[in-house]
């Protein structure tokens, strides 16, 4: 994605939320996740291994596709785009998409010293999801770039959209400028909890472009909520999932959970083991 794209993506990160506060006039918004863009090589230093890509010289058979190929057309392959209004608080209805998500809980839960999300999903498809939620929680959960710093080193493999360009951190730094900056940010509260998800879909056991939906509230002078939805290559490496190299997904569309826009864009209850 060309510069230009990713400050598209930031604007829409900020065209969500309305927070009526005069000292926010104008700020409409911020956790709509749309495609984080590509980048250079983050921070992380294990490669995608695990089967997520071909091994190093390997080259497909005549007439086959490369399993990076069928990763990128399945990251590529558009979603159902939604009006902005459709992240806007609206009704619950009864129909749904399918069944829930039996999401399995982690095995490592957060401690001090560990990463900044907890982690142990298993190798599922499932599990690659409820590691994009913990990831998500913790990155759209605050507005201190520090902590989406940590968040990002903890989570991206090598080769993943540099951490500048990662839309959590660009919606940050926006937040801080709309609030007026680091003196007035300091005061306001940002938190994001995962309701809903689907599996977009998988190439092999070892990867998967898992999708998640939630809940996005940010509290200053007033409260202003919208539905954030957020889709990621996720790769198996060393024994865990992490978000993968090479270009975003398509954008996950963003609906306020359990709406009849949010059946209709495939969203499904999450449903968290303990």
């Amino acid at each position: 994605m060309v510069n230009g794209e990713r400050r598209a993506a930031a604007a829409a990160f900020l065209a969500v939320i309305t927070v009526t506060a005069v000292a926010v006039l104008g700020f409409l918004g911020f956790l709509v996740v749309t495609s984080f863009g590509t980048g250079d090589t983050g921070p992380g230093t294990e490669p995608a291994a695990g089967g997520s890509t071909p091994a190093a010289g390997a080259q497909p058979k005549p007439g086959e596709v490369s399993q990076e190929a069928r990763e990128d057309e399945l990251a590529a392959a558009p979603m159902l785009t939604l009006p902005q209004s459709a992240s806007q608080p609206q009704p619950v209805v009864v129909a749904t998409a399918g069944p829930p998500i039996g999401v399995p809980a982690p095995a490592v839960p957060v401690t001090p010293g560990g990463p900044p999300f907890a982690t142990g999903f298993p190798h599922t498809p499932e599990g690659a999801l409820g590691q994009l939620a913990a990831i998500d929680e913790a990155a759209m959960s605050t507005i201190d770039p520090n902590r989406v710093r940590e968040v990002y080193a903890a989570a991206a493999v090598a080769g993943a959209v540099d951490v500048a360009d990662w839309t959590p951190m660009v919606g940050v730094k926006d937040i801080i400028k709309h609030l007026g900056g680091a003196d007035a940010a300091a005061s306001a509260q940002v938190t994001y909890r995962v309701v809903m998800g689907q599996i977009k879909g998988t190439v092999g056991p070892d990867f998967v472009v898992a999708c998640v939906l939630g809940h996005g509230v940010i509290t200053a002078a007033n409260v202003g909520r919208a539905g954030v939805g957020d889709c990621q290559r996720m790769v198996w490496v060393n024994g865990q999932w992490r978000i993968g190299p090479r270009a975003q997904p398509a954008p996950a569309p963003s609906a306020w959970p359990g709406s009849a826009d949010s059946v209709r864009a495939g969203w499904r209850v999450v449903s968290r083991e303990s």
